[in-house]
């Protein structure tokens, strides 16, 4: 029967491939003993509670495959119809992965390797909620599946690493190792040398022979669940089996055949008609995952027994479950220097730990930052990750998926090695928050290489991403609002300088994304917009014209991308119609261009600079408070 289940898997997912034109047959094929074994078998959850809390976690970290998931969450009894199979690529069921609990699919996952990072994130996040609420409540396991791709990016390798020095002895990774790249014949010596090198970590190591054999691989997860370390299972496999491309390079990323199709179904005695599913297969299915209702049964019984006397324990979970953490940041108690003569950094620091004392929910993934200050929570709400930028970011996504708030703090300058994780972050939609420190070219100009120029602009592009730059604590304040009470991934920009406390500026009005922080006291001679560092800057250079006889207005806009969802009413009311504008801000980034009537009235960075004290590095650049003070006043008169 097992057999006879296995083949209705591959027979619906080469469908979708087939009728579709898109998708890995290849993959589907061949890893569906791998993936059936695993839910069948192993995996605890159930369909009519899809959200439940500790339910096991898999992750396809092989995107390709997703016709072979997509298949068996059908008939594990998830929501997902034969329409929507039928309409594989174009609806509910997109090509690759999309982040959708309802119907089992537990993340997004797009380029090989990152599901394995997420994963690691998942089962890394599963601990700390372990910690807050006990193993009766949290006890479930992350399974992903990855293939040889997967071993070989930077970022797995990177994120392997972390769980063994976690001891994640609840992640199961089943790597199914082809014999054939999609490039010709695999070098095996590299695999089996990362497979050594993973054991003297304390990985348990096993390969399983032969792919097919499902009792087999079924031993295997047993064993490794025993084991007590996180796990890798090398499962042999052969790509394409069944097929005219059965173990060749081509059967990689194969879009099927009319003939291969036929020929598969024949040798699998399936009937070929298209999209068939089988009444006793389905009814097995069901048969065989009674036993999840039990389990799932026994748990809600435990689960009652302590929320009757453990407050506390509701409380979270009820936060985990319906993501729904709300806080009034603006009236928390922070021990700030009392004349707000501080490093912006250290405020920041100060302010999240306040933060982090009243949210349970809130962890600390640390990289390491020479020489700078740092966020310093509990040790239990840290993970310290080194040097591991590739991976921190997407492992502070997997642990979003389980509505954990992680913050992570790098240089803006090490923005650039995050790109994926803040990528994957705008996609998932989920509350991730990114801290980058030392954000002007004056931090950072003893090496052009990590000069901050265009840093700004990368992270604004990228879509639902909530950028902000504060120029105060005020700013600060109410960033921090924003980002907890909206829930949803931030990039916050903390600059090194000392600040004091900016006259007029706002915590309340940070949410519209910008604000007049310095009104004219006279006729309007033009408005001068800046953020973060540069607001005071600005604010002198206003000043200073003022004394000259030039009245001008000073808007500052901790958030760009705030601002601009504002109703153009709003938008008039700073930068009224026919006004000279003049913009101010240490970066590339050409979204000045919307404010401005002509480059002129820009004055950004076009270039990297050459190293030198800070007064000549200002000269060379552009932004001496001198050479800008006479630069705007014949902009503007």
């Amino acid at each position: 029967m097992d057999t006879k289940l296995i083949n209705s898997l591959r027979s619906l997912g080469v469908d979708m491939i087939y009728n579709r034109g898109l998708g890995d047959a290849g993959l589907t094929l061949s890893l569906a003993p791998t993936i059936y074994t695993v839910f069948t078998k192993h995996m605890h959850f159930v369909s009519t509670d899809p959200t439940w809390i500790n339910r096991d976690r898999f992750i396809l970290s092989t995107p390709g495959a997703a016709p072979l998931l997509y298949s068996i969450l059908l008939y594990s009894g998830y929501n997902i119809t034969l329409e929507d199979v039928k309409n594989y690529g174009s609806g509910k069921l997109s090509v690759y992965p999309e982040l959708n609990p309802s119907i089992g699919i537990e993340s997004t996952t797009g380029k090989n390797g990152e599901g394995l990072s997420l994963a690691v994130g998942v089962t890394i996040g599963s601990k700390y909620m372990q910690k807050l609420l006990g193993k009766e409540l949290i006890n479930f396991y992350t399974y992903t599946l990855v293939t040889d791709e997967c071993i070989s990016s930077p970022v797995a390798m990177e994120s392997l690493e972390v769980a063994a020095k976690e001891n994640l002895n609840n992640l199961i990774i089943l790597y199914n190792s082809f014999e054939t790249t999609v490039d010709g014949k695999k070098d095996t010596s590299s695999y089996t040398n990362k497979l050594k090198y993973l054991e003297s970590l304390g990985y348990f190591v096993e390969t399983v022979t032969n792919a097919e054999d499902y009792t087999l691989i079924d031993k295997a997860i047993t064993r490794a669940k025993e084991s007590g370390k996180p796990s890798i299972i090398e499962i042999k496999t052969m790509i394409a089996i069944g097929t005219s491309m059965q173990a060749s390079p081509k059967g990689h990323e194969y879009v099927i055949s009319e003939n291969d199709l036929a020929l598969v179904k024949e040798k699998m005695s399936i009937t070929q008609v298209p999209y068939h599913i089988s009444a006793s297969s389905y009814n097995e299915f069901k048969n065989i995952l009674e036993k999840n209702n039990t389990y799932y049964n026994e748990w809600v019984s435990t689960y009652n027994k302590i929320i009757e006397v453990n407050e506390e324990k509701k409380k979270i979970i009820s936060l985990l479950e319906e993501d729904n953490f709300k806080m009034n940041i603006k009236n928390i108690k922070v021990g700030f220097d009392e004349n707000m003569q501080e490093d912006l950094r250290e405020t920041n620091n100060n302010l999240l730990n306040a933060i982090s004392s009243m949210c349970p929910l809130m962890i600390n993934i640390d990289l390491y930052n020479k020489n700078e200050t740092k966020i310093e929570f509990d040790k239990d709400k840290t993970i310290y990750l080194g040097t591991k930028y590739l991976s921190g970011g997407m492992i502070a996504n997997g642990m979003s998926l389980l509505n954990l708030k992680p913050v992570i703090e790098t240089t803006l300058s090490n923005s650039s090695y995050m790109k994926s994780s803040l990528k994957m972050s705008s996609i998932i939609k989920k509350s991730v928050s990114y801290i980058f420190v030392n954000d002007t070219f004056i931090d950072t100009s003893n090496n052009k290489y990590t000069e901050v120029v265009n840093e700004l602009s990368d992270l604004r592009s990228i879509p639902n991403l909530n950028v902000m730059r504060s120029a105060d604590v005020n700013e600060l304040v109410g960033s921090w609002d924003y980002i907890i009470n909206k829930k949803i991934p931030s990039a916050l920009i903390i600059t090194k300088k000392y600040k004091g406390m900016l006259d007029n500026s706002s915590i309340n009005e940070v949410s519209k994304g910008a604000y007049i922080i310095k009104k004219e006291k006279g006729r309007l001679g033009g408005v001068i917009v800046s953020t973060g560092n540069e607001v005071e800057l600005s604010l002198r250079i206003s000043d200073e014209l003022e004394n000259r006889g030039l009245f001008t207005r000073v808007v500052s806009m901790p958030s760009v991308n705030l601002y601009l969802k504002n109703e153009k009413e709003y938008k008039q009311e700073l930068f009224p119609v026919g006004a000279k504008v003049v913009a101010i801000e240490m970066s590339s980034d050409n979204i000045w261009n919307k404010f401005v009537y002509s480059d002129k009235y820009l004055i950004t960075l076009n270039d990297y600079v050459y190293s030198n004290r800070e007064r000549e590095v200002l000269e060379t650049s552009g932004f001496d408070f001198d050479l800008l003070l006479e630069k705007i006043e014949k902009l503007l008169k």
